[in-house]
Order: structure tokens, then C-alpha cells, then sequence
């Protein structure tokens, strides 16, 4: 069963508790809204000092779309940090929600509650890119090699250019490279602010290089050409080149009144020799402890190149590997892996560890206290046949077992299959894109001792006709050894699938999608995967008048709790935003608004709320929004002054203390100035009313933000220096915590960023919290980061 949690609460966490601490674990501030084409910038700050956590993602999307993108977030100074690109959306609201693994495996969730239904949002606003295509706006990236007048062997080009620093999301841009007018892109190594190029082989003579570098929007703004010579003898060394990452990081933190420090470290290494590339990668930090789940990483992979389609590859230690979201999909392994791809034909497999061993702890007289994790084993194996550049059928297989024999204290050792398939079709340029995936999942929750199969039928109550059916399955798999037979195992197996289809024809970029995944199904390979749910999702995004009108236009129906029909909840969203972008200097406007209706059986009766343990559902929430941006030059100063208001309103036939109202309004201001300053300013003001009545508790919030970045090119040894600074200051008052009804909260954020392109990049980062009255602490990170490239 699954527990839905009242939008009211959930606000007021986002409102409230957010800028507190919103988890045992992490403390999260909400960004202000952001300029569309902008990254929106996440961090998830410690706010506890006891356990690591691994594998932290973002889940994201815009209003009205069911599927949420994921991103990995990376450490910068032991703080989680991410960056959300949004050149691709639409304007409108960004629904997001963070997912990790505590120090022991288990996943857990910020919001805690239900994220998927009950997101963080912030706003993204319209906006149109100043014009950056004028000459004395393009950059020149720097050229790292070949040296000017050196004549090159054959098998040893290598072309490298360095980006400046003030391009602060180069994983924003795009890059295209021209070796004779011939565009080689695909074959171009991006990393952070590094572009390199090197073919196996090169024919003699004099040649001409052409690197253009483009914004999100498509607007070219740097670029740079070199001609070079190739000698038509190879070289007298073998062709071997390689490059290296290092990293330091460290963190002084107090929270809490408790101080304590943390490292990490970590080493990139990746070559190539003639036809075969390499890289192996190792992390080491100081959480590491053997009585929780790995942070230390070691892993290398190796793959022999034929031609740029045809290569075999092995890789080992830790690595993830992708196969789609229903089956396997950013789950690290350590372990061993190896496969090929050909034109026709790909195959993946893995083996390894998805949990290692942590025993229980007991006391004196022997009861456990905690219990232990069992060392899980995992399989997987996928082969792909590929049918020309426009459709592949794939098949795959995942397994996980928890090993009985590798801890004494342990809860019930657990099982899990899915088998399945996947399939991709592309048609006219990628025009029309059919996608899909249906697979199969068996599970066993306790796999200790054995039971006989009628046993297994009579426990779950099977009729003759289910029986037949579940024999089959469960002989197989008891003696392929990929499930046992005992008395936690699933005798008939829980679906999961997923249909897609894309139509991009007449400035409509159509999209529907069927989804279904029984609350039963499990994936060893996706612990974030969203189940329990069925429905349909349609989305269109409409551009007209040459692209000034955007029209984006959504409908989604879909059921929730499956298999209980009381509770079943049908949820019905209808919505839109509309966005205009006109060619002249006027202001980009965008207008949204959409609704959802929840309802349960239960709901449907009229049932009294006090009569049954489960939550009824019988409510609506409306949003509205508005939002414009303007670029204003003043002389030499470049603005965009920024404005953007939402509503949300929410009735409940049910439960009073559940309506709620909440309203936002958001003033920006961004400057970039004649030299390499900008500025940014943002006040934010939030209203909430929660309840009826006499019940009816209210809440303000005043947010006022302010950043400065600025640019010192040359400064030492070549070096650019680029400090930083940013503060807020909140105040917030409620009726509904007496002890304190008011108080503020203040965030002071600087640093600096040192980079030389020979010895690397240095950071320091310094956060202070003063929480005003509400603690009686104050919270002190500083952040420290060396990196360096050779």
C-alpha cells in the first residue's frame, strides 16, 4: 500500500523545512527560478555527520511530462552538486526530487514522501539569448597542441584546445571540428574544459583544422583553425598518447557543533595505443569503512577498436553499465563485464557484486541491534541485433542473490529476475521515433530453507489454471538456480512495460506514452525505478509564427496502488503553457497553467475518513503562472531583468486540513558587465495558507539573494583567477510553531577558482549558516579542490 502524503505538508517541507533540515541525512536550499537556456544549479549540503551515501541522483522534468531525466551528482568539496540543462524545455515549472543509498544500501529520498507526486519545484522563465554571434563576442579556445611549425607522424596527431574559464557549464555546449572541411565531431573528446581529437591515422601533407564551439541555443561563440603538416613516414615511437585527471578534494566542516574533516582523492587514467583504447579509474576517501557499503571505487575497461563501429571491450572493478529503466540502469557493479558492438550485432554481460557483505551488530547478550546486509550477486546479459541504422530488438536478463552463508546476522536473504525485451525504431531523420520495453519479474523475499511447490500454490491461494502456469516458471528457475524454491518466492511473475512514440512533423514535436509497472515488480538493476502505476501520457510541443510562440500542450491519465481497488487512485492532469519570444527587443512572455484530480473508490462512496485505516482521495489542485524576461542594454551593461508569479490552489472534499493555498512571486535581475563581471540579484516572497477554519495556520517567507562572479585573466603565472561570492537572507514566520513564530536565516557562500592550463585548477569554497534563533549553532564548511590534467 502506498501512503500518500497531503500537498499542504509537502509545501510546507519545501517552504520550511527545506531550508532546514529537510532529512536525516542532507540539507537542500530551492534555487530561484532560472533563465530558460540557463542551468539550473542544485547542491545538497550535510547536514548530519554519522554515514556516507552513494549513488545520489537528481530526478527531473518539466510540468505535464511523466518521465523524470536522471543526472548523477558530482562531489565538489564533499558537496553534491549538479546542474540541470534546460535549453531543451519548455517554460514553465522544473519538478525535481533526489534519490541515494545510505551507507548500507537501502534508498532513500528527498522528499522523503512519495517524490515522485510531491517534487521540489522551481520556475524556468523565457528568455531569448543575447546576441553572441557578433565577432568581438566569440572567443578563441586555446590551442594546446600541435606546436606551431611541427611536423607530425602520420600515427601520432593529436589536437587539443583548452576552453577559457569564464564558460562555467562547458557541458552546456556543443563543438563541431572540421579536418579538411570534413566534420570528425563524433570522434572529439570533450572533458570539463579539455577538447582533444586523435585519429589511428592520418594521410602525409599539409591539412587544415576548424574547431566552432555553440551555446545551448545553437549561436556559434568561439572558434579557432590551424593548419598542420603530417610527414608521410609514421613515427619512429609507437603510437601511444595518454591523459591523466587528478583530483584532491577536502572538507572542514562544523555542523551541529561537531567538527569534522573529509578527503577524497581520485585518479582518471585513460590512453590509446594503436587500435586500442584503455582508461582505469580509482577514488579513495576517508568514509571509507568496512562496515558500510563501498565508497571507494577501483575500475579499468580496455576495447580493441576495428573500424569506429566494431569493437569488443572488458571491463572491471567498480562500473555501471545501462540498459533501459525497466531492467538496468545506472547500478554500480563490481565485478568483471565484457561485450562487443558490430553493425548488426551488440552483446553485453556483467557479473559481480551489487552489495557487499556488512554484519549485524549484537550486544552482550546476544540480541541483534542491527541487522546485517548479505553480499549480493548479480548478473546480467543483454544481446542487441541491430537492423541498419534505423530499428534494433534486444533481449536481457537480470539476476540478484543475496549470498545465505556471507553474513550470521541478517534479516530474510532476498532474490530477483527480470527478463525481457526492448526495441527502437527510427524513421525519416529521426522524425518518427517507436520505442518500447517489456519485461518480466520474479521475486523472492525470503530465500532461506525450502518449500515443495503445492505448499508455494496453497500459501498463495493459486487456482488450477495459475498452477500450471507458475510450475512451469518456477521448475525452470529452481533448476537454472537463478530463483529457489522456498516459501518468500512469487510463484507468478509481475509485469513491467513501457511503449513510446515520437512524431516530429509541422512544428509539432508530438509524444505519447503507455506505461505500466505492477507494484510487485522488482529490478535488482534500478533501485529508483517508479512502480505501482499505469496510465497514459501525451505531451506536444507546438512552435509557431518562425518559433516566436511556443505552445506546449499536456494530458495525463493514470492509476496508482494497483493492486488494492479501495485504494486505487485514478489521477487525471490536463494543462498547457503558452510562451512568446518575439523577434524585436520586447519583453518574452509565458503563461501556464494545469490541474490535477485525484480519486479513490473509497472517495467515489463517500466514505467517513474515521471508518477505515486506508486515505481516501477526493481532491483537486489548480496552478497558475506567469513569467517574463527582458534584455535591456544600458551602454556597456547587458541585463535581463526577470519577473514570475504561481498559485496554487488545492481543495479536499475529504480532509479540511488539507486545502491549502500558496502563492509565490520571484524579481531578477542579471548584469554582465563591459569587462568580466556579472552580477545577480533575486527576491523572493512566498504566502501559505493551510487548513480551515479555525485549523487555518499560515506562513510567510521573504528570500533575498545576491552573486557576484569576476574574472582576473593573467594574474599569476598565466593563471585565471575567478573569485565568487553569494549570499541570502531569509525570514520566515508562521502560526503554527509558537515556540517560533519568526526568525531568520542567513547564507554567506565565497570562494575562488585558480586555473593555469599547465598546473591545474584550485578552489576554495567557504559557506556560513546562521540560523537566527531557531538553533542555537551555526554551520561552517570550507571546501577545498585541486585538479590537474597531463
Amino acid at each position: 500500500m502506498r501512503i500518500h502524503t497531503s500537498l499542504p505538508f509537502t509545501i510546507l517541507i519545501l517552504l520550511m523545512l527545506a531550508q532546514a533540515t529537510l532529512a536525516v541525512q542532507f540539507f537542500h536550499d530551492p534555487p530561484p527560478p532560472a533563465l530558460l537556456g540557463e542551468p539550473v544549479h542544485l547542491e545538497l549540503t550535510y547536514s548530519e555527520n554519522r554515514q556516507p551515501v552513494s549513488n545520489v541522483f537528481v530526478f527531473y522534468r518539466t510540468e505535464g511530462e511523466h518521465n523524470y531525466f536522471s543526472l548523477r551528482m558530482h562531489q565538489e568539496g564533499l558537496v553534491l552538486t549538479v546542474d540541470i540543462p534546460t535549453s531543451k524545455m519548455v517554460p514553465g515549472n522544473l519538478e525535481y526530487y533526489f534519490a541515494y543509498q545510505d551507507a548500507y544500501g537501502a534508498v532513500k529520498y528527498l522528499p522523503e514522501e512519495n517524490p515522485e507526486q510531491n517534487p521540489f519545484r522551481t520556475r524556468i522563465l523565457p528568455a531569448k539569448e543575447q546576441d553572441a554571434t557578433t565577432e568581438k563576442n566569440i572567443f578563441t579556445p586555446l590551442l594546446l597542441s600541435p606546436s606551431p611549425g611541427e611536423v607530425i607522424p602520420s600515427d601520432n596527431l593529436l589536437i587539443a584546445f583548452s576552453l577559457p574559464l569564464e564558460l562555467e557549464h562547458p557541458e552546456q555546449l556543443s563543438y563541431k571540428l572540421f579536418i579538411d572541411g570534413v566534420d570528425v565531431s563524433r570522434l572529439l573528446k570533450a572533458e570539463e574544459n579539455l577538447l582533444s581529437f586523435q585519429p589511428n591515422s592520418i594521410r602525409g601533407g599539409v591539412h587544415n583544422a576548424e574547431l566552432k564551439v555553440f551555446n545551448s541555443n545553437g549561436q556559434l561563440i568561439g572558434k579557432n583553425q590551424l593548419n598542420f603538416r603530417i610527414s608521410s613516414a609514421p613515427s619512429s615511437q609507437k603510437a601511444f598518447s595518454s591523459n591523466t585527471r587528478l583530483f584532491l578534494d577536502n572538507r572542514y566542516r562544523n555542523l551541529q557543533n561537531k567538527a569534522e574533516n573529509y578527503f577524497r582523492g581520485g585518479l582518471d587514467f585513460g590512453g590509446s595505443y594503436q587500435r586500442l583504447d584503455f582508461r582505469a579509474r580509482a577514488l579513495v576517501s576517508s568514509e571509507e569503512e568496512e562496515d558500510r557499503q563501498p565508497i571507494n571505487q577501483f575500475g579499468a575497461r580496455l576495447i580493441y577498436n576495428f573500424n569506429p563501429q566494431n569493437n569488443i571491450y572488458l571491463k572491471g572493478g567498480d562500473f555501471t553499465t545501462n540498459y533501459d529503466p525497466l531492467s538496468f540502469w545506472e547500478k554500480r557493479i563490481r565485478g568483471i563485464g565484457a561485450g562487443f558492438n558490430t553493425s548488426y550485432f551488440n552483446f553485453d554481460f556483467s557479473y559481480g557484486q551489487s552489495l557487499r557483505s556488512v554484519e549485524g551488530v549484537t550486544d552482550s547478550s546476544g540480541r541483534i541491534i542491527r541487522y546485517g546486509t548479505y553480499t549480493q550477486n548479480f548478473m546480467s546479459f543483454k544481446p542487441q541485433f541491430n537492423f541498419g541504422q534505423y530499428f534494433n530488438l534486444a533481449f536481457n536478463l537480470i539476476n540478484s542473490k543475496d549470498d545465505q552463508k556471507s553474513i550470521q546476522y541478517g534479516l530474510n536473504p532476498k532474490e530477483a529476475l527480470v527478463v525481457g525485451s526492448s526495441f527502437q525504431l527510427k524513421l525519416d531523420k529521426k522524425r518518427i521515433l517507436f520505442k518500447g520495453s517489456f519485461q518480466a519479474s520474479m521475486k523472492n523475499e525470503d530465500a532461506s530453507g525450502s518449500i515443495d511447490f503445492d505448499s508455494l500454490a496453497t500459501q498463495y491461494g493459486l487456482s488450477e489454471s495459475e498452477k500450471d502456469q507458475a510450475r512451469s516458471y518456477v521448475d525452470l528457475l529452481d533448476k537454472t538456480g537463478f530463483l529457489t524454491l522456498s516459501q518468500g518466492l512469487s510463484p507468478l511473475p509481475s509485469l513491467g512495460m513501457q511503449f513510446e512514440g515520437r512524431i516530429n512533423y509541422f512544428g509539432h514535436s508530438l509524444r505519447a506514452i503507455y506505461k505500466k509497472v505492477d507494484g510487485e515488480f522488482a529490478t535488482p538493476g534500478n533501485l529508483y525505478l517508479q512502480k505501482d502505476v499505469a496510465g497514459y501520457f501525451i505531451n506536444d510541443n507546438i512552435r509557431m509564427l518562425n518559433n516566436q510562440v511556443l505552445l506546449n500542450l499536456y494530458f495525463n491519465a493514470y492509476d496508482e496502488n494497483l493492486d488494492n481497488k479501495d485504494i486505487r487512485t485514478g489521477n487525471t492532469a490536463i494543462g498547457g503553457s503558452i510562451s512568446y519570444f518575439p523577434f524585436q527587443n520586447l519583453p518574452n512572455i509565458s503563461l501556464t497553467y494545469g490541474t490535477i484530480r485525484r480519486e479513490n473508490d473509497l472517495g467515489r462512496q463517500g466514505i467517513n475518513p474515521d471508518s477505515t485505516i486506508y486515505r481516501i482521495e477526493d481532491n483537486r489542485l489548480e496552478r497558475y503562472g506567469f513569467s517574463s524576461s527582458y534584455n535591456l542594454d544600458t551602454g556597456s551593461l547587458r541585463n535581463t531583468l526577470s519577473f514570475s508569479a504561481s498559485k496554487f490552489h488545492r481543495t479536499d472534499a475529504v480532509y479540511d486540513q488539507n486545502q491549502s493555498d500558496f502563492t509565490v512571486f520571484s524579481l531578477g535581475l542579471r548584469t554582465r558587465f563591459g569587462f568580466p563581471l556579472t552580477t545577480r540579484f533575486n527576491y523572493t516572497q512566498s504566502g501559505s495558507d493551510f487548513g480551515a477554519g479555525v485549523s487555518q495556520q499560515e506562513s510567510t517567507i521573504k528570500k533575498f539573494q545576491l552573486g557576484v562572479d569576476y574574472l582576473l585573466k593573467h594574474v599569476l603565472a598565466g593563471s585565471d583567477l575567478k573569485p565568487f561570492f553569494r549570499m541570502s537572507f531569509q525570514n520566515i514566520s508562521n502560526s503554527y510553531n509558537s515556540a517560533v513564530p519568526e526568525y531568520k536565516r542567513q547564507n554567506y557562500v565565497g570562494g575562488f577558482y585558480l586555473r593555469n592550463n599547465k598546473f591545474g585548477t584550485l578552489s576554495l569554497r567557504y559557506d556560513y549558516i546562521d540560523y537566527g534563533v531557531l538553533y542555537n549553532w551555526k554551520d561552517t564548511i570550507l571546501s577545498t579542490r585541486y585538479e590537474v590534467m597531463f
